[in-house]
């Protein structure tokens, strides 16, 4: 009785896809004009070589050298003599009398079909085109139609003239005509629906079958690598369709992308990965195992497509491989159509082989018409069946998903009935569990304990006496252990630099990076200085050699890295400063009693983070110079993102104001005043990330360094 259900259900769906495509097409009959209504140019196109810049003066210079178009199916205009697929210009004209009945009206003249791009003129005014010459895109499958006012048309003979740029496989459509304009206009756009526009419903389908099945992969226990390849097959014939409706894509209309990169990306990575997951589904659909040859031998190959194709530099060598990358297309596929065979012949799975051929039925049999009607009738006029066949596909496996889930809720309901004892049994193992997770949760909390302690004392501040400088630091970790990391770097009682760094994230993870960074950048600062490398160049090492360090993990790094020149005669200290993505470090100048943020010269070769793999940074070098009573303020971003109930944030400009009005003050008195105001502009919201602040006064009169850990 079950089965009974689906097989109806699934002959209910059938049956309502080939409904609707009856009704499309009986309404594509009904909206063309009919014979008594249009002009049909079927056997009355005439052609001619030109060049890009030709005008229609050349055009009538040059009118008895105009031959007839005989070629009337396929390729017609890439078949021409002496034009073939290497790309040229070409004349296509076309004479007409208006009749008495179309007389007096609007008219339309609708081209179904024309590649590559073109400029239509009538009489010798240009009346519209589809494409561009450069870049050069295409109409593809979308109708062309060219409105034609009264005041356009003479009396007697009236000429359509046609510059085609002719590029491999181009045609014009011999079902071109003219007609009423709002009769014509409806049928141009119906064909451009049914050859372009309809495709985007066939997405949508195919978009729903790639979200489901790639949400049941990562949300089944199993994991099931067939729901996986069908759902990235499906997201490949998504990206192959999207050549269909290219006019309608935003990036290719507004000459963003050429017609040669759409056509790579789309087209041939698009089919590259179909073929490739079509192979990999029917294998996982049997649970083969794969060999790791076969595996290898298969990505070497869709590799190797993928960059052969995007290498080609022009339209020509593109078609040229064609034949490259369909052959190697069986031969991956070899392996695969080999395994089904076998379990085909094979009775323990011969029922999955015949239910993937019905599967695949709709799409094989599709392609077959596809074939007849385009390479041995050569009619273009119709829309890709193969499409159409892979909706039905789509349908039929979701109906086998729905089946899966039949028979799952049925085991559930099976279940019920035992409901009440698997809570008892459920409720006592809860209990159970409820305590061993206390007993866990302690364990971890002492362990996070010690962690802070272990952290703080890896950062240690002994005091000591540093000549010229004030220094305070204020440093809260969030938690109990914090992703915030300073140092200071120092000879005797000479201060060489100091570093501020902010790990991403927070908890133990973050803290671990934070010891790891420690000792990297403590040994690059030394060396660096001894070789006289800049700060920049010592952070990029940093980046790389910290990279290696910490291996997968995700973690990343924005910082500050100062070093510190000698004092001259007047006391003035240069100051070399190379920043990583990090907040802005603020500079109070005690002559002008202003204050500005230290930003690089060029923002332009300022980017990048720490501790980011495969992605490329430049941390450009900024130079500045202190005097007695400057002072130098950095921080991490924790105290810029704290928010008041009104969710507003401190920000950078508060603390340049409470720098201004309290520069007298020493850099611990400061730092207490900045701790107050955020204090005080929290209003109790809590905060959300760790904050540390580095004040940096030039002071002589002041030879000692202190340091302040608030973790209330």
């Amino acid at each position: 009785m079950q089965n009974a259900r689906i097989t109806s259900s699934k002959f209910s769906l059938f049956a309502r896809f080939l409904l609707l495509l009856g009704v499309i097409f009986f309404t594509s009959c009904k909206t063309k004009p009919s014979p008594e209504e249009r002009i049909d140019f079927r056997d009355s196109f005439y052609w001619a070589l030109c060049e890009k810049d030709s005008t229609y003066d050349d055009f009538l210079a040059n009118r008895d050298k105009f031959v007839h178009l005989d070629e009337l199916r396929g390729n017609n205009l890439s078949n021409l003599e002496q034009v073939g697929t290497q790309g040229k210009f070409i004349w296509i004209t076309f004479d007409f009398t208006v009749p008495e009945n179309l007389k007096n009206q609007d008219l339309s003249l609708v081209i179904p079909f024309l590649k590559f791009s073109d400029e239509v003129f009538l009489n010798g005014f240009f009346i519209g085109g589809y494409g561009t010459y450069e870049p050069e895109t295409s109409p593809w499958f979308q109708s062309q139609d060219f409105w034609i006012a009264q005041n356009m048309i003479k009396e007697g003979t009236n000429t359509i003239l046609i510059k085609v740029w002719v590029h491999g496989k181009c045609r014009i459509s011999t079902e071109t005509f003219i007609g009423p304009r709002i009769q014509s206009e409806n049928y141009s756009k119906l064909v451009t629906f049914l050859h372009s526009r309809i495709y985007i419903f066939f997405v949508g389908g195919m978009f729903a079958a790639f979200l489901l099945y790639f949400f049941l992969f990562f949300r089944s226990r199993r994991r099931s690598p067939q729901h996986l390849s069908f759902a990235i097959l499906n997201f490949f014939t998504i990206l192959f369709m999207a050549a269909f409706y290219a006019p309608d894509f935003p990036f290719y209309t507004s000459h963003h992308m050429s017609n040669l990169t759409y056509m790579k990306i789309s087209l041939c990575i698009g089919a590259y990965g179909v073929f490739y997951f079509i192979s990999s589904f029917i294998l996982n659909y049997f649970d083969h195992p794969t060999p790791p040859a076969v595996k290898t031998f298969n990505l070497v190959v869709v590799t190797f497509q993928i960059l052969l194709t995007l290498g080609v530099t022009n339209y020509n060598t593109l078609m040229k491989i064609c034949p490259l990358m369909l052959t190697l297309i069986f031969i991956e596929m070899g392996y695969s159509v080999f395994i089904f065979f076998k379990y085909l012949f094979t009775k323990p799975k011969r029922s999955q082989a015949i239910t993937l051929i019905r599967g695949f039925a709709p799409v094989l049999i599709a392609i077959a018409i596809d074939i007849i009607i385009r390479l041995i009738w050569k009619e273009r006029i119709f829309m890709y069946y193969s499409m159409i066949g892979w909706q039905l596909s789509i349908i039929y496996f979701l109906v086998l998903l729905t089946k899966e889930f039949y028979h799952l809720f049925y085991q559930v309901e099976v279940l019920n009935t035992d409901l009440e004892q698997q809570v008892l049994i459920k409720t006592h193992k809860l209990s159970q569990a409820n305590i061993e997770l206390e007993n866990i949760i302690r364990k971890a909390n002492e362990d996070l304990a010690m962690a802070a302690i272990v952290q703080k004392k890896f950062f240690p501040f002994p005091k000591r006496n540093f000549k010229g400088w004030d220094m305070y630091i204020y440093y809260k970790p969030l938690a109990e252990v914090s992703g915030d990391l300073y140092d200071y770097y120092s000879v005797n009682e000479k201060l060489n630099g100091i570093s501020l760094f902010d790990v991403s994230g927070h908890g133990i993870a973050s803290s671990l990076i934070t010891m790891l960074a420690k000792d990297i950048i403590n040994n690059l600062f030394d060396e660096a200085t001894d070789k006289g490398e800049s700060v920049s160049e010592t952070l990029e090492k940093f980046n790389e050699a910290l990279n290696v360090a910490k291996g997968d993990v995700d973690n990343y790094l924005t910082g500050l890295l100062f070093r510190f020149g000698q004092f001259d005669s007047k006391e003035r200290c240069n100051i070399e400063l190379s920043n990583a993505g990090h907040p802005y470090p603020i500079l109070y100048d005690s002559k002008t009693k202003q204050t500005m943020q230290l930003k690089p010269y060029d923002l332009e070769k300022q980017y990048g983070s720490i501790g980011i793999k495969g992605l490329e940074v430049s941390f450009q070098q900024t130079e500045f110079t202190m005097q007695p009573e400057d002072i130098l303020v950095c921080f991490t971003d924790g105290i810029l993102e704290a928010t008041n109930p009104q969710n507003e944030q401190f920000q950078s400009e508060r603390i340049e104001k409470i720098i201004r009005d309290n520069a007298n003050l020493t850099s611990k008195e400061l730092i207490e005043v900045l701790v107050k105001e955020l204090e005080t502009f929290r209003n109790g919201k809590p905060l959300e990330d760790d904050i540390t602040i580095i004040v940096l006064k030039r002071d002589n009169s002041l030879n000692y360094i202190e340091e302040l850990y608030d973790t209330n």
